[in-house]
This record gives structure tokens, sequence and C-alpha cells, in this order.
């Protein structure tokens, strides 16, 4: 289903506030020196910028359709594991090539930054998982659109239709002429 507008800014706010709240509770959580050190940026990046933001959208795009596909659109029970398999997978593939920590979650990497002392460092690099997020999402919604919106395939089904079955369908009698160019056109194909 769409969501409003209203309802988008309602939850990005919501995400966003989460958000920011985790990351400052996270010290008293896991106690100052671990948070220091989840904190402190890598060092090396096998790949540059856009290099993350490619790989952060094709991850992006992968988790996204195994979510779309395995519980809404084929019915999976274990939909839960599948993405939770998913995920691990795609963060086996690229946090050793990026060593971004805030991959394909880019409101983690937006709480820590607000709230650290040094988000600067932070703060230089956000772009490239909201990009690549966006991105991701945006070609997922696109390919589940292409490949199971009922207006594009059965679109297809009703053209090729009997226009004596059209009628049926509708409530309509058929008229004679109708079925008669039916079964030309059937004889054409």
């Amino acid at each position: 289903g769409h969501i409003t507008p209203h309802r988008c800014c309602s939850f990005l706010t919501g995400q966003l506030a989460g958000a920011v709240l985790g990351a400052a509770l996270l010290p008293g959580v896991i106690g100052q020196p671990c948070y220091d050190d989840a904190l402190a940026p890598a060092d090396s990046s096998c790949v540059g910028p856009g290099g993350v933001v490619l790989l952060n959208t094709i991850c992006t795009v992968l988790l996204v359709l195994v979510h779309l596909w395995s519980s809404k659109r084929l019915g999976f029970m274990a939909a839960p594991i599948i993405v939770g398999f998913a995920y691990i997978g795609c963060v086996l593939v690229a946090y050793p090539i990026t060593s971004e920590s805030n991959l394909f979650n880019p409101l983690r990497g937006f709480g820590i930054a607000a709230v650290s002392s040094d988000g600067k460092v932070l703060w230089d690099r956000q772009w490239e998982a909201w990009v690549g997020a966006l991105v991701g999402g945006i070609v997922a919604a696109g390919l589940d659109v292409l490949f199971f919106d009922d207006r594009l395939w059965h679109g297809a089904e009703r053209s090729l239709q009997l226009p004596a079955a059209r009628a049926a369908e509708s409530g309509q009698p058929a008229t004679p002429a109708s079925t008669s160019t039916a079964a030309l056109e059937v004889e054409r194909a």
C-alpha cells in the first residue's frame, strides 16, 4: 500500500528521533570505552565513496526485494528467516569491503553522528548511506512494480480475452458481431 506524505513525514521523524535517542542511551548500556571503540572511524576502505554507494544500493535492492517477495508476494511463513539470512549475507559481503558501520541503515549512522562528540568524522560520509539506501529503495520498488503490478500483467491478459468473455464478466450480453470479431481475432493469432 501507499502511505500519505503526512504519514511518511511522521514515520521519518519518529525514526530519526529513535535513532538519536538510542545512540544517546548506548554509552550507558555498553559503557563508554566500548562506545568509543564502536565509533572509531575505519582506517581504510577498499572502495571509494562511489563504490560504497553502489554496494549499498545493490544490497538495499536485494534486502527490499527479498522482504517484499518472500512475505507479501509469495506468502512464505519463513519470511523472517529468509530476510535475516539475506541481511547476514549482505553484511558478510559488504562490511569487509567498505568498513562502514551504517551500511543498509543510514538512521543508525545519523543517530550516532548526532550525539557523538567527534561528529565531523561521522557526518562526512553520511551521504553515502543515505543515497545508497534511497536509490536502492527506489530501484527495488520499481522492480517490484515491474514484476508484480496487476495493471501491467493483467492488462495484457484482458486484451487477449474474447469479447464474449469480457461482456460476460461485465454482466452485459455479447452481441453476434463481437463474437464473430473474436473468432477472427483468435484465428489471426
